[in-house]
């Protein structure tokens, strides 16, 4: 026989517990009128006779008086839970009380709690609502009315809200409603009926992937790790500047009832010291030639080779002068006498 696995969420005091009896045909849950919730830890359950392939998980209530600590704890526990023992789990049962009349944003929260702890493709078509404490002695025209606008405000409601933090394709969420603790001689059938509808719904789903199933936190929707590193001066020489690199790292954490996110404080997890040497300086010789007049005794006798010189030119160049004439006045001499 093929098992067919159920999870119920909900707020404490709506009802989980006894709606997970009322499944299974048998006291098996702590049930009480007590605010604190009688469910401290993720427990299950198969039925008997007709429904002994139901196995009910009951988990603790969202909300809780015990505070924030607790509900992590119980979160973690029931993840961890359905990643081990959760194999075939099939629907979620989002349980409300029947009274519920606003789409509250406790019940926002819930749904992206549970949104956020299934990230898996097409998750929503396993969910389904069960409004528990629909009392069996109500008039019957009363419940129609209510049934109706329960089905259309909520559905609409759940479907916008979704949409607008997952993006999901529209659905519509099956829903049941249950008197699942009738007095004592009252007629429950409609409620029988009811379950028998759940079951039939349920059994025809595909086992939901528990592998994917994740531990989120119920107080922040999404922490993002920030990182920085931080360069301080230790000391610094004419030879070398030495500095300390410090990585720090922060949250910012995005509460699921805020819409600014917060941050924690600054810490260091690492660091390091860097020594930077400074560039040898290299001192460079250029060669200067610079023009210095010779000792005025040197000069002087410069002068006077030069002087002489020019003179015994100029005498050269006398002599030479006076020898061309001379030939050439002895030329002409000749050829007068000749004629």
């Amino acid at each position: 026989m093929k098992q067919t696995k159920l999870l119920m969420m909900g707020q404490t005091g709506h009802g989980k517990s006894s709606l997970g009896n009322f499944i299974l045909k048998k006291n098996v849950f702590s049930v009480s009128a007590n605010p604190d919730s009688q469910t401290n830890e993720t427990k299950r359950c198969y039925g008997i006779s007709d429904r002994s392939d139901i196995f009910v998980i009951d988990t603790p209530g969202f909300n809780d008086s015990k505070g924030q600590e607790s509900q992590r704890e119980y979160m973690n526990q029931m993840v961890d839970y359905i990643k081990k023992e959760g194999e075939g789990l099939k629907g979620i049962v989002v349980v409300l009380p029947f009274h519920e009349d606003k789409f509250s944003e406790v019940i926002q929260i819930m749904i992206r709690i549970i949104a956020n702890t299934f990230p898996i493709s097409g998750f929503w078509k396993h969910v389904c609502v069960v409004w528990t404490k629909c009392m069996c002695f109500y008039p019957q025209a009363v419940l129609e009315e209510s049934i109706h606008i329960k089905q259309s405000y909520y559905n609409a409601k759940m479907m916008d809200y979704i949409n607008q933090k997952t993006g999901s394709e529209h659905i519509t969420f099956p829903m049941f409603f249950v008197d699942s603790n009738p007095c004592t001689g009252q007629d429950n059938s409609r409620s029988e009926n009811e379950i028998e509808s759940l079951l039939n719904w349920a059994r025809k789903l595909s086992p939901i992937d528990v592998n994917k199933v994740e531990r989120r936190d119920i107080v922040y929707e999404s922490v993002i790790l920030e990182e920085e590193d931080q360069e301080i001066v230790i000391s610094k020489t004419e030879k070398e500047l030495t500095t300390q690199i410090n990585h720090l790292v922060r949250e910012k954490r995005f509460r699921y009832d805020e819409d600014e996110p917060s941050y924690s404080n600054w810490e260091t997890v690492s660091s390091t010291t860097k020594v930077k040497e400074f560039p040898k300086q290299v001192t460079h010789y250029v060669t200067e030639y610079i023009y210095r007049d010779p000792p005025k005794e040197e000069k002087n006798k410069e002068n006077k080779e030069f002087e002489d010189t020019m003179n015994g030119l100029g005498a050269a160049i006398f002599i030479g002068g006076c020898i061309v004439k001379y030939i050439t006045d002895n030329n002409r001499r000749k050829k007068k006498w000749s004629n």
